[in-house]
């Protein structure tokens, strides 16, 4: 909507309940390279969240769970818990949040055994907690996201990333683009961190405004106005003649070539929360 973004591009897909990481070739042709094997990133924050009691908190009443702990995770350490890293044994661009939400919990009944903690109290290391917990989820999301953008540079599936030269050059090359959308994608610190992705790495990183990461009316409306205006699908007429499905496949599913690739990442350095 404020950015201009030309076919292909990479897209991260962060939600309550999606977690997808596909090449975007056209109005209504998609390439999967991975997604989540278990919980999406929201579900699982906002899991975290409840066990973490955070509503309780008069300044998290309203909030949903992953921008609560996105707002008591500010100023705090992200580093005083070090929770694993998902499938780091796994070179391919799914995702898995389940173990790492068990991760917390663990660690938070921890907390609680060791202060006493009863009923709707909350742990001293609240803070530190949100932190950590966001840390580690945005650097799975992160490094996926870096194991897609080399995939696809490397497969001619988006334009090459530049050499170190080309970087400085400011000339007319055209540079492959991340683009982050979804719910999840409201969070500062993910934003942040994917940025700094692409700028060490010669890529374009566009993200979605905030203010309608959330908004599901707009997406919808946004991506038939587009199919119409593409004549991808004809104006229906007839409603009730409409298939209607909870859940529908994205594009072709390319994950097995990813994961035969067996892409090991470079170890970047990037400051995240």
């Amino acid at each position: 909507l404020q950015h201009r973004v030309d076919f292909p591009y990479l897209v991260l897909l962060v939600s309550g309940g999606h977690c997808q990481l596909a090449v975007v070739r056209a109005i209504d042709d998609f390439l999967l390279l991975g997604q989540t094997i278990d919980d999406a990133p929201g579900e699982a924050m906002d899991k975290v969240a409840r066990r973490l009691k955070v509503h309780n908190l008069p300044e998290c009443r309203l909030l949903s769970g992953g921008a609560a702990i996105e707002l008591l995770a500010r100023g705090a350490n992200p580093l005083a818990f070090p929770f694993p890293e998902p499938m780091t044994d796994y070179r391919t661009c799914d995702f898995s949040f389940s173990g790492f939400k068990n991760a917390v919990y663990r660690e938070i009944l921890r907390l609680e055994k060791q202060h006493g903690i009863e009923a709707d109290g909350l742990v001293p290391e609240l803070h530190d907690v949100c932190a950590s917990a966001q840390r580690a989820m945005v650097q799975h999301l992160v490094r996926r996201s870096q194991r897609a953008l080399e995939f696809c540079t490397r497969e001619g599936l988006l334009p090459p990333l530049p050499s170190e030269e080309a970087k400085v050059t400011n000339g007319e090359e055209a540079f492959p683009t991340l683009v982050v959308a979804g719910g999840v994608a409201c969070n500062s610190v993910l934003r942040d961190a994917l940025a700094q992705l692409c700028n060490h790495l010669g890529a374009r990183f566009v993200a979605t405004p905030a203010k309608l990461c959330s908004d599901n009316g707009l997406m919808i409306a946004w991506n038939g106005l587009e199919r119409y205006r593409t004549s991808a699908v004809p104006a229906v007429e007839d409603l009730d003649a409409l298939r209607v499905e909870s859940r529908c496949a994205l594009g072709t599913d390319i994950s097995q070539s990813v994961a035969k690739a067996s892409i090991k990442l470079r170890k970047i350095k990037l400051k995240i929360g």
